[in-house]
C-alpha cells in the first residue's frame, strides 16, 4: 500500500502497490497526480573498495584519543570556571554575618577631630542611647553633658540587632545539622521537622533584610550624629529666629556649618566594611537560595578571566 499526499487538496490517500510509478486520480478531489515509483537502494562499485583520500588527510589510528574539554573540564588558556557548589556557597552568609556580629562591637560612628577619637558609639550603644567619651578630648570640648541630653534610643537597630543575631543562629545550624538530625525531635522542637527545609529562604531573607535595615538607620543617622547636629542647632537658634534679611540667615547657617565641621563627626571603616560584608551575604544567601531551588539540575558554572 502507497500512502501519498494529494498535491491539490493536500489530503492523504492510499493507492495499491501496481499504482507506483504510473498517474492515478485522487478519490477525494478526482484530480491526477503522479504516483512516485518504487526505490530500490544500490552500492556502486565495490563495497569493500574505499574512496581515494584527499591530499593532506590524516587517517585516523587505534591510538587513544586525548580528552576533549567537555562540561566538566576547565578549557586551556587565561580563564578559570568556577562551579558554584551550594556547600561551599553556604559559607559566604554566615560567615560574613559573623564578622558583621563581631563589628558591631566597635564604634560605627563618632567624633575624631584632629584625628583623635573624642566621643563613639557601637551599634549597641546607639540602641541604648549611649556612647563613649574620651575624657581628655572631652576637657576642650565640652560636649559630653549636651550630647547626653540630646541623644536618644536609635529603635531601628532593634529589629536589625535581632535579625542579625538569627541570621548567624540559623546560619551556623545549617552549617552543623544535617536533614536527619531534625526527625524525631521531642516536644517543643518538633516543628523544626516542618520548617527546615525552608531555612535557605528564611537565611535569605534575614540577610536582605538586615541589609535593608541598616541601609536606613544609615541614612537618616545614628544617634550620636544626630544630638550633635542638635545640640550645634541649639546654639544658634536664636540668632537664626532674629535674622531679618536672608544675607543674615545664610552667615548664621556658614558659622553653624563651621561648628558643627570642628567636631569632624564620621562613620568609622566598620561601618563601612559591615555594609559590604552584608551584601556579600545578601547575594550569597540569594544564591543559595536559588541553587536550592534548581533541584537536580547540573550545577552553573562561571569563568573568570585573568
Amino acid at each position: 500500500m502507497i500512502r501519498q499526499i494529494c498535491p491539490h487538496c493536500f489530503a492523504s490517500v492510499e493507492f495499491a502497490d501496481e499504482a507506483a510509478g504510473t498517474t492515478a486520480d485522487c478519490p477525494v478531489c478526482r484530480k491526477a497526480f503522479p504516483v512516485p515509483g518504487r526505490y530500490a537502494p544500490s552500492v556502486a562499485g565495490d563495497p569493500a573498495a574505499r574512496p581515494t583520500p584527499p591530499p593532506g588527510l590524516v587517517a585516523p589510528t587505534d591510538a587513544p584519543r586525548a580528552p576533549v574539554a567537555g562540561p566538566d573540564a576547565t578549557p586551556d588558556g587565561p580563564g578559570r570556571t568556577l562551579t558554584l557548589s551550594p556547600s561551599k556557597l553556604g559559607w559566604l552568609p554566615v560567615t560574613c554575618l559573623t564578622l558583621v556580629l563581631v563589628l558591631s562591637f566597635f564604634s560605627w560612628v563618632g567624633h575624631y577631630p584632629g584625628g583623635y577619637t573624642a566621643y563613639s558609639q557601637s551599634p549597641w550603644g546607639a540602641l541604648a542611647g549611649k556612647f563613649e567619651t574620651n575624657p581628655f578630648s572631652d576637657d576642650v570640648l565640652h560636649l559630653e553633658k549636651p550630647l547626653n541630653a540630646a541623644i536618644g534610643s536609635n529603635l531601628l537597630l532593634l529589629p536589625y540587632l535581632l535579625a542579625l543575631l538569627a541570621a548567624v543562629a540559623l546560619g551556623w545550624a545549617d552549617r552543623a545539622v544535617t536533614a536527619a538530625s531534625v526527625t524525631g525531635l521531642p516536644g517543643p522542637l518538633a516543628f523544626l521537622q516542618g520548617v527546615w527545609p525552608y531555612r535557605a529562604a528564611v537565611l535569605a531573607a534575614l540577610a536582605v533584610g538586615t541589609l535593608t535595615l541598616l541601609a536606613l538607620q544609615v541614612r537618616v543617622g545614628f544617634g550620636l550624629d544626630t544630638a550633635t547636629r542638635r545640640v550645634v542647632a541649639e546654639h544658634y537658634a536664636e540668632a537664626l529666629k532674629a535674622a531679618e534679611t536672608s544675607a543674615a540667615e545664610q552667615k548664621i547657617l556658614v558659622k553653624q556649618g563651621m561648628e558643627l565641621g570642628q567636631y569632624a563627626v564620621q562613620t568609622t571603616w566598620c561601618l563601612t566594611l559591615a555594609v559590604a560584608l552584608h551584601a556579600v551575604a545578601a547575594v550569597a544567601a540569594l544564591l543559595g537560595l536559588w541553587l536550592a531551588r534548581r533541584g537536580t539540575k547540573p550545577l552553573p558554572r562561571v569563568t573568570v578571566w585573568s
